[in-house]
């Protein structure tokens, strides 16, 4: 212990350092440490509690997003549905009206051609009736009215007939 006070460190100097090193510890510990202690473990729950609900979250919003893009394939798929639909019945009501138009062209084809053969019949009889007027004048004019014209109408007529058909 010489040694020690010759160096100037008395036992008792040391002694109240420690105890006066301790007391310091005690009171900081007590008012610092620990509150600051307290205050790094809440923030560590609130990280934690955070963290937690991130994650929570994200896999909330990834469920919500296979969600969404299996309603949208859905609805794609519905969509493909329909549209195959609607060209079936696009191509259905086409060939039908088609059809119709073919129908209605072959109607007023006949209808036309009926009409063409009612014309031509009719300018044919008119043209018979012109014709037999025609040659009743021709005859009258030749025979001077020494034939009476009942007669001479009545023998075109039968003549007419023989040879028209």
């Amino acid at each position: 212990m010489d040694q020690l006070s010759r160096l100037g460190i008395e036992l008792g100097s040391v002694f109240f350092y420690l105890v006066s090193t301790g007391v310091l510890l005690a009171i900081l510990t007590h008012y610092f440490y620990a509150p600051l202690m307290k205050i790094v473990d809440e923030r560590r729950e609130k990280i934690a509690g955070s963290i937690e609900e991130s994650n929570r979250l994200r896999l909330e919003f990834e469920k919500t997003l296979q969600q969404a893009k299996e309603d949208r394939d859905a609805s794609e798929e519905r969509l493909r549905a329909e549209l195959a639909g609607l060209k079936k019945f696009t191509e259905e009501e086409r060939a039908k009206l088609i059809a119709e138009m073919e129908e209605a062209r072959a109607r007023m084809l006949q209808e036309a051609q009926e009409e063409i053969n009612q014309k031509k019949k009719d300018l044919l009889k008119d043209a018979e009736k012109e014709v037999m007027s025609l040659m009743s004048k021709i005859i009258l004019e030749i025979v001077q009215n020494k034939v009476p014209e009942t007669l001479i109408n009545q023998s075109i007529q039968d003549a007419w007939k023989q040879y028209s058909q």
